[in-house]
């Protein structure tokens, strides 16, 4: 849970940084690990992979 916090509450205006935290806490969830992963695989979906699992992530946080 600390995890979902730091990257909940770090607002960096970076957007590499935001990119990394994302990525961290999409690993710390198994249902997010197996969908999104088989994204990262594929180069075309990098950037898609990022905003899924920001969608996914929010999802599990509002819930």
């Amino acid at each position: 849970m600390q995890i979902t916090t730091k990257c909940q509450l770090d607002r960096s205006p970076t957007q590499q940084r935001n990119e990394d935290c994302l990525f961290v806490y999409c690993l710390s969830f198994y249902q997010l690990i197996t969908h999104c992963y088989k994204l990262l695989l594929i180069n075309f979906w990098y950037q898609f992979y990022f905003i899924h699992c920001k969608c996914l992530s929010m999802y599990v946080i509002l819930k």
